[in-house]
């Protein structure tokens, strides 16, 4: 995600978008940018990189669980992992049957699996 200032996004319209109008925009990094645009942007990026190596490092194993049949051995925090990147990869017949395995009332209250329970239907 990235945050533009109300100035870089006025900016941003009217230029035609040639590679040259952007980088005359100005420096990168967000030189122009005020502290608190800068802190919300450095936080977006860092829950970003958080995610993405939770992703990674967690994701084979829960996807393996998840594959295997094995949807009670996986923890609150990886199940959602799991079910993302089975729809990720098109398997929408795992994110089913594993969500079918799970007791409705545990789909019913949390908000993510049944995101996943209406989207696959």
């Amino acid at each position: 995600m990235t945050v533009v200032s109300r100035e870089g996004l006025v900016e941003l319209k009217k230029l035609r978008g040639s590679p040259q109008d952007i980088a005359d925009i100005g420096p990168a990094r967000g030189a122009g940018m005020k502290p608190a645009e800068r802190a919300v942007l450095a936080t977006s990026q860092a829950r970003d990189l958080c995610l993405s190596l939770r992703r990674s490092f967690v994701g084979p194993r829960a996807l393996e669980l998840l594959r295997a049949g094995k949807v009670h051995r996986l923890d609150p925090a990886e199940l959602p992992i799991a079910l993302g990147l089975a729809w990720a990869a098109g398997d929408l017949a795992l994110v089913r049957t594993a969500l079918a395995s799970l007791p409705a009332d545990r789909v019913a209250a949390d908000a993510v699996l049944s995101a996943f329970r209406d989207a696959a239907r």
